[in-house]
């Protein structure tokens, strides 16, 4: 279930099923991190750039 928080992502996912296979394809914690972020998810780019930072800084 999507966070209010990111109605931008729940709108990516509902129009983009590329978008919705990578989100999909995301472990559950990324997914978690990203639905929280403050900033809104409008895009796919958005959405892969999100999941690179969120992995990249848990990695170090």
């Amino acid at each position: 279930m999507l966070h209010r928080q990111n109605s931008g992502l729940e709108q990516l996912l509902r129009r983009d099923p590329e978008a919705q296979r990578f989100y999909g394809s995301l472990p559950s914690y990324v997914q978690d991190l990203i639905q929280r972020q403050p900033r809104p998810v409008k895009s796919e780019a958005q959405l892969r750039q999100s999941a690179a930072e969120i992995l990249e800084s848990l990695h170090y």
